[in-house]
């Protein structure tokens, strides 16, 4: 995972990336250690630390765009296209509500 180049990303790459975050439960301190490895394996120090605020790009989006406002807006939504409509609808919400 390159989250060292996490500000250059596209909006659909950082929801990959948040998502892969949140299913690893991991913390802010275990992010930086992830981030250093990245940025020692780039083996040089034009990267700097992304800024990503967990409170919004996790907290927010994962809360608010869930598996219940999914079912709620698709009433009748097969199973296969689920997750790409969960996907789809998370980088709609950070595009709209998240200035790059």
């Amino acid at each position: 995972m390159r989250i060292a180049r996490y500000n250059e990303m596209k909006v659909s790459k950082k929801i990959d990336v948040l998502d892969t975050l949140n299913k690893l439960n991991i913390d802010v301190k275990e992010i930086e250690i992830i981030i250093n490895a990245d940025n020692s394996m780039l083996n040089t120090d034009t990267y700097k630390r992304p800024y990503i605020n967990y409170t919004y790009d996790l907290e927010e989006i994962y809360k608010k765009i869930d598996g219940k406002y999914i079912i709620k807006k698709y009433n009748n939504i097969e199973k296969t296209e689920f997750k790409n409509k969960l996907r789809e609808e998370r980088i709609n919400y950070y595009k709209k509500n998240r200035a790059n």
